[in-house]
């Protein structure tokens, strides 16, 4: 099932697997301007429709951790596995 909107993207939890990072013993890292229009492209080509708007909505820093960042569904990204999990 996909989150409401607004009720899962708070700033301590990561965007891409929805954990708090309290909750992990993953490093948390924000994303710069090329990372977030990369998890952008990849939101649209996963279709996780609700993470694609508020990524290009939202105007503070958006933290993941490091391991989303890097591992995934393609050479870019996670969000195609996490989207296939919220759906």
């Amino acid at each position: 099932m996909m989150a409401m909107p607004g009720q899962c993207y708070i700033d301590d939890v990561c965007v891409i697997c929805l954990i708090k990072f309290s909750e992990s013993t993953d490093a948390q890292v924000t994303l710069g301007e090329k990372g977030l229009n990369s998890l952008i492209s990849c939101s649209k080509a996963a279709g996780d429709l609700q993470l694609e708007e508020y990524l290009s909505s939202y105007k503070g820093n958006i933290n993941v951790h490091v391991s989303c960042r890097h591992g995934g569904c393609s050479s870019e990204c996670a969000v195609g596995e996490v989207a296939a999990t919220r759906t």
